[in-house]
């Protein structure tokens, strides 16, 4: 067999864990030196090669690779901490903070990567029938779509 072009990853079996697991380096990060490194796992070499071709497309296509661990909470609370700078109001962070508890309460256990368009238009739903404002829907809607921009619900 011949050897795989560099930067297409590696496929080996992981008799611990038993399965297939998939590792493809990032390059290094800026501030620590560090190499970065992701792993993807499948029950055959097949499906894991084509979930490592899936993060070497992403890396492609947007020039880095998304954590798979991180929550939606963890991104609206850094978000909050860290506000636009037309956000020059405290009326204006007091207002958008509710926002961001509402998405915290009704999605913020969900993971950033399996966030799908339906989880935030269930929201959003279930925010007409509580009987939110139409403006405070799309207030929370437009939070979340700042804090997230890949969200385009």
């Amino acid at each position: 067999m011949a050897r795989r072009p560099r930067g297409d990853g590696s496929v080996y079996y992981d008799a611990d864990k038993g399965c297939y697991v998939g590792a493809v380096s990032l390059g290094r990060d800026p501030q620590t030196g560090k190499r970065i490194r992701r792993k993807v796992s499948a029950a055959t070499r097949t499906e894991c090669r084509e979930k490592l071709a899936r993060l070497l497309r992403e890396k492609e296509d947007t020039g880095s690779v998304a954590p798979r661990n991180l929550l939606v909470e963890t991104v609206i609370r850094d978000f909050l901490a860290n506000p636009p700078a037309d956000w020059r109001s405290p009326v204006t962070v007091q207002v958008n903070t509710g926002h961001a508890e509402r998405i915290i309460a009704a999605i913020g256990k969900r993971k950033l990567a399996q966030l799908a368009v339906s989880d935030v238009e269930r929201l959003l739903y279930q925010m007409a029938a509580a009987g939110y404002a139409r403006a405070t829907i799309a207030g929370t809607r437009t939070l979340l779509r700042r804090a997230l921009p890949s969200v385009t619900a």
